[in-house]
């Protein structure tokens, strides 16, 4: 894992605490002027009314936040994908953050947060023929189509 991963799993982790979420000045330091999240309803949020909220406690609801499956990716030398899964009572959520360096300050970009069940098998599933990641449609497939497609999660 490379510094730069571990710095954002580690800014992401304490961004998940209490301590951190109720206190404006530690979300200030933590979130990018640019910071944009897009909530488990779809709705947009910026940085200001995601300081609102955490400080409020109108997101704690009560229940502790737990990740796990977080992995990271470099993107480049200042950016950072983190994916994980996170479950805060019976809500399960499937998250992705983006982390940037600028002046050598490492502070979130970008949050999204996709309810999920916890009874339905998420991993990614290969189509077989093409194995190709699920978001992606390899030039050999050509187009979308049963055999290069991933299953659609409605069936």
């Amino acid at each position: 894992m490379t510094p730069a991963v571990q710095e954002a799993i580690d800014h992401e982790l304490a961004l998940l605490t209490p301590a951190v979420r109720l206190d404006p000045i530690q979300l200030e330091e933590l979130l990018d002027p640019d910071f944009q999240e897009v909530g488990g309803s779809g709705r947009l949020w910026d940085r200001a009314s995601v300081i609102t909220a955490l400080v409020s406690g109108a997101s704690a609801q009560g229940h502790v936040v737990e990740p796990s499956d977080m992995r990271g990716i470099a993107m480049a030398a200042n950016l950072v994908l983190l994916t994980y899964v996170t479950h805060q009572g019976a809500r399960r959520a499937r998250r992705s953050s983006i982390w940037r360096q600028r002046n050598g300050v490492w502070r979130l970009l970008f949050h999204q947060g996709t309810m999920s069940d916890p009874a339905v098998d998420d991993r990614v599933r290969g189509s077989g023929a093409c194995s190709t990641p699920v978001r992606t449609i390899p030039p050999a497939c050509g187009s979308p189509s049963a055999a290069c497609a991933p299953p659609s999660p409605f069936s």
